[in-house]
């Protein structure tokens, strides 16, 4: 589980990477909600539409006025697969199921605008999943599922969006 904890608050030091901008536009939302072994909350995020990053830590707490954060394709990949060429990253949200479950595991969930077609972004992410020999996929009416090479599972769900993009959910958990 550490790992996947590490994970986002390795995406919000990527945030230096992202592009930063206070054109109006919206920026990427980036949030962590997970549990010290003590059983402590431990959570932070980034807020897409101010830019404000909070973090809330045993032992510190702070709101911190940042330009907002851009993440894009070029912020993220799966074992070496990246996101569909010119995608943006809406959301990333890490979660530990501790609370729910009581394995410690959790998930990390992508949000993505695409721009082309759920069919041809799907068919984009078969080629690169297959092509790297690291996942095992199969096709569902919506998207993809599978296990890395690791036994991880994920899904991608790829549904229509405007003007002919792809609204792409990715959740990668904790095997």
């Amino acid at each position: 589980m550490r790992q996947l904890i590490i994970l986002p608050f390795a995406a919000l030091a990527l945030t230096a990477c992202g592009t930063k901008s206070d054109d109006g536009n919206p920026g990427t939302d980036i949030s962590i909600d997970a549990t010290t072994d003590e059983g402590s909350p431990v959570k932070a995020s980034s807020d897409g539409k101010t830019g404000e990053i909070a973090i809330d830590v045993p032992g510190f707490k702070a709101n911190i006025a940042m330009p907002k954060i851009k993440l894009d394709a070029d912020n993220f990949d799966i074992d070496g697969v990246k996101l569909y060429p010119g995608s943006k990253i809406v959301s990333m949200k890490a979660e530990e199921r501790k609370h729910d479950t009581g394995d410690g595991k959790g998930n990390v969930q992508i949000r993505f605008d695409a721009p082309a077609t759920p069919d041809v972004v799907k068919a984009w992410f078969v080629e690169k999943l297959t092509g790297n020999n690291k996942f095992t996929i199969t096709q569902t009416a919506s998207g993809l599922t599978g296990r890395n090479e690791d036994g991880a599972p994920f899904t991608l769900d790829a549904q229509p969006g405007a003007t002919g993009h792809t609204v792409g959910t990715i959740i990668i958990s904790g095997k």
